[in-house]
Order: structure tokens, then C-alpha cells, then sequence
């Protein structure tokens, strides 16, 4: 029987998700369990007591998110534990077992539906598209592809960049 897995994002935390009522295991990176500092006390409890674990992700899975964060264009939106986040679910997943990313972040949200990885909201309602996203100018209209940093200004001309779809798809 596949073990049922829940991979936490910031906001999950931050939203409340019910840790403590929880029977299935819940897995959090260390990189995201510093981004929720306010909530660093109950963090310690639910680690303490067994109801949440620190996980790590594979070198071979924050490769393969990169890739792919690159591919769909929302590599500059995410944070190294957003990146960890979505490759602790994939590691989990090609392990074998039923994964769960809770987020509410919609660019973590494309980049799992585009890994195959199934996630929850806590107070959206997810994405409706996987989207590949242009980084582009408005002034000289130069384009951006697999850029690896939010750059935010044009080298070309100095206006600031904008991001835009140019590929939707329906998520099922």
C-alpha cells in the first residue's frame, strides 16, 4: 500500500493546514520551515512530538525541478525553498508513494502539475492553466527565456521587465 505523504509550503503553515489533526506523515524542508519564523514554536512542538518531519530532496530532484521551473518560466519567482519544497514531493513521489503539496502558490502549482505532482490549496482555488510564462521588455520588446534570476530591469534598454503567458493549458 502507498504511503500517503503531505509536502508543506510557507503558506500552508501560515494558512492553518491542521498538522496536528493529521494522520497521514507531513514533511517540510528546513529552507521553508525558516521562512515561517513566526511560527517556529509550534514548528518545534509538531517536530518534537512526531506529527511533522524535515525532509530533503534528492540533488537529482532539485535538478530536475529546476529544469523544468526554467521550462515553464517560473524559475525567477521561486525561492531555494520553494525549489526544495516541490523536489522533497518528487523524491517522495518517485519512491513511490502518494504525494500531497499543499500550497497555495501558483507558480509552485504549475511547476508540480507540470511534474505530475498532485497539489492542494489551502485558500485558493489552484491554477486553471499550466502556463509557460516570457519574461519580456515593453520598451524594446526584448524577450527572456529560462532566465535564472528575476533580473527585473532590461539590460538592453533599462525599462523595467514584465512576464507574460505564451502557452496555456487546461488543467484537468
Amino acid at each position: 500500500m502507498r504511503k500517503k505523504i503531505y509536502v508543506l509550503d510557507a503558506a500552508a503553515v501560515l494558512h492553518g493546514f491542521p498538522i496536528g489533526e493529521e494522520k497521514h506523515e507531513i514533511v517540510m524542508s528546513e529552507k521553508t520551515m525558516e521562512e515561517v519564523i513566526s511560527k517556529k514554536e509550534i514548528l518545534d512542538l509538531y517536530l518534537n512530538i512526531g506529527k511533522l518531519k524535515k525532509a530533503k530532496p534528492s540533488d537529482s530532484c532539485v535538478k530536475q525541478v529546476i529544469d523544468v521551473a526554467k521550462e515553464t518560466g517560473d524559475y525567477a519567482e521561486l525561492t531555494d525553498a520553494d525549489v526544495d519544497t516541490i523536489a522533497i514531493a518528487l523524491t517522495y513521489l518517485q519512491l513511490g508513494n502518494d504525494v500531497v503539496l499543499i500550497t497555495d502558490d501558483y507558480s509552485i502549482q504549475n511547476v508540480a502539475n507540470k511534474l505530475s505532482i498532485q497539489y492542494k490549496p489551502i485558500t485558493t482555488t489552484g491554477i486553471k492553466y499550466e502556463i509557460k510564462w516570457v519574461t519580456y521588455c515593453p520598451g524594446c520588446k526584448s524577450k527572456y527565456y529560462d532566465i535564472d534570476e528575476n533580473i527585473g530591469i532590461c539590460p538592453k534598454c533599462g525599462h523595467t521587465l514584465s512576464r507574460k503567458a505564451v502557452k496555456k493549458l487546461k488543467v484537468k
